[in-house]
């Protein structure tokens, strides 16, 4: 889903509306997407655990919010590859994890 939730914001958001609704530059959030997205290129399945920045964080919030934003219930599955409330319930759980650590 993290995946899922930057490409949709970069594909979706346009040049002037990206940095005023997600809070990052665009180039920055696809450098997030580039580093995460290169463990899923080889075609194979790994489980192994992810470390972020709290910035990156931020940016994955930023996406799975923007994605929810964006898409049209038609489309939303489809698109993302998962349900809209299974997406919603990751974006809160970051948000409320986020929320024990300030």
């Amino acid at each position: 889903m993290i995946i899922v939730g930057l490409r949709e914001a970069d594909q979706e958001l346009e040049d002037w509306e990206f940095q005023t609704r997600t809070g990052f530059e665009r180039s920055t959030m696809r450098a997030l997407l580039e580093a995460i997205f290169k463990e899923e290129r080889w075609g194979q399945v790994y489980t192994y655990t992810l470390e972020f920045s709290a910035e990156e964080v931020q940016m994955i919030v930023a996406g799975l919010r923007e994605a929810d934003r964006k898409l049209e219930d038609w489309e939303f599955q489809t698109r993302t590859g998962s349900e809209r409330s299974a997406m919603r319930a990751f974006h809160d759980e970051i948000l409320a994890a986020l929320n024990k650590t300030e």
